[in-house]
């Protein structure tokens, strides 16, 4: 079971990085080509993606809901855990599609 419920007032500023609480919920899905797929979906209903960003262990694509929620899509590369293992040294560099 699931159980949600608003974590702030609705007209709350932000959550301060690195603060207590949730931040955004994220899905994972299987491949590069998924993650992709979901950019270019989302795009074309009209959905604003607010960052796009190769973080060296997964590709992520963030995007609001219609309550103002932070959500994210991710693809994991395959040798995630062996980035975390030698310092994941995030460089947070923006993530281009071509169609």
């Amino acid at each position: 079971m699931i159980s949600l419920f608003p974590a702030a007032e609705p007209d709350a500023p932000p959550r301060a990085p690195g603060s207590p609480g949730l931040g955004h919920v994220a899905f994972r899905v299987d491949s590069a080509d998924a993650l992709r797929e979901a950019y270019f979906d989302l795009r074309d209903h009209g959905v604003t993606i607010t960052r796009a960003v190769d973080h060296v262990s997964q590709r992520s694509i963030y995007f609001r809901d219609p309550d103002g929620n932070t959500l994210e899509i991710y693809y994991e590369l395959p040798d995630a855990l062996e980035i975390f293992a030698r310092g994941r040294n995030d460089r947070d560099v923006p993530l281009v599609f071509d169609r």
